[in-house]
């Protein structure tokens, strides 16, 4: 049974602002990772969980904080074991993926998003899943994920037309709930580890980040340094590049994406650290069965 109240699931954040600025310097500009405009899938991208007032007519889901608080400790644990030791090599995730409480908190993440009413391919809706049983259709889910028979669905594929531009229109891939359920559950997990490896002056789609922060990034280069002698100020970097990758994880022929990820890397190379070794089924890195 599903008790409690809806609250945020809190995650291990660094501030957007305020970061210590990259180390290393080069002459005449400055490089800050913004974001990338990549079309994301529909469900996907910023998912929010806060408890604000939900619009009328939006099916809520009610999480139970203990789920909340063993995630946000799994998360902590993992995030702190890959800064300590960045070659750690995960073995068993798998465990901590397919728990019921990962899930459930997963569940909530794809509630709480602005896709929840809209269906894949399958047409169904959160409002549906719920109306049918939020816990049977998770207990079905872990089933198929521990027992190695889940299969994600096509994508159902539309377009929207872009903001300013008449005519144009950009593709948009919107997954059964189902499979942004899987997504949200290996987020949970994967992305304290990959946090801990990640540039202070990188921003885009992470947690606790925005264009926000990028901003003060480059307010904070560009201002100009105390003065020389001669009343002249140094200015460091000049001029900033801002631009987009056409396509980058839609196009086709992207092998080296899934080579960043390789188990194991090969000879010379550095899996997307840390490494992380296939699922295995039963326990996790944390000590659990």
């Amino acid at each position: 049974m599903n008790t409690g109240r809806s609250i945020r699931a809190p995650m291990q954040r660094t501030p957007a602002s305020g970061q210590c600025p990259a180390t290393s310097r080069t002459t005449g500009g400055v490089s800050i990772v913004v974001r990338a405009r990549e079309s994301r899938a529909h469900g996907k991208g910023r998912q929010s969980t806060s408890g604000s007032t939900m619009p009328q007519g939006k099916a809520t889901y009610v999480a139970s904080e203990a789920d909340l608080a063993w995630l946000l400790s799994k998360q902590r644990a993992l995030h702190a074991r890959s800064a300590e030791n960045p070659g750690y090599t995960y073995r068993k995730l798998w465990g901590l993926v397919t728990d019921p409480a990962n899930l459930r908190a997963a569940f909530l993440r794809v509630a709480r998003n602005r896709g929840s009413r809209t269906g894949g391919v399958d047409r169904m809706t959160v409002r549906q899943v719920m109306a049918k049983g939020v816990d049977t259709f998770l207990s079905g889910l872990r089933s198929e994920l521990r027992a190695g028979t889940y299969g994600p669905s096509p994508v159902r594929r539309v377009l929207i037309p872009k903001a300013g531009q008449p005519r144009a229109f950009r593709p948009l891939g919107i997954p059964t709930v189902k499979d942004r359920v899987v997504q949200a559950a290996i987020k949970n997990i994967l992305e304290p580890i990959f946090e801990a490896d990640f540039y202070p002056i990188s921003h885009g789609f992470r947690p606790g980040r925005s264009v926000h922060g990028a901003m003060a990034h480059l307010r904070r280069w560009l201002e100009p340094w105390r003065a020389k002698k001669g009343g002249v100020s140094d200015i460091p970097y000049q001029w900033v590049i801002e631009g987009d990758i056409k396509g980058c994880f839609g196009a086709p022929g992207q092998a080296w994406r899934f080579q960043r990820v390789q188990f194991p890397p090969r000879q010379g190379e550095r899996a997307a650290p840390p490494g992380i070794e296939p699922c295995a089924h039963g326990g996790d890195d944390m000590g659990e069965a």
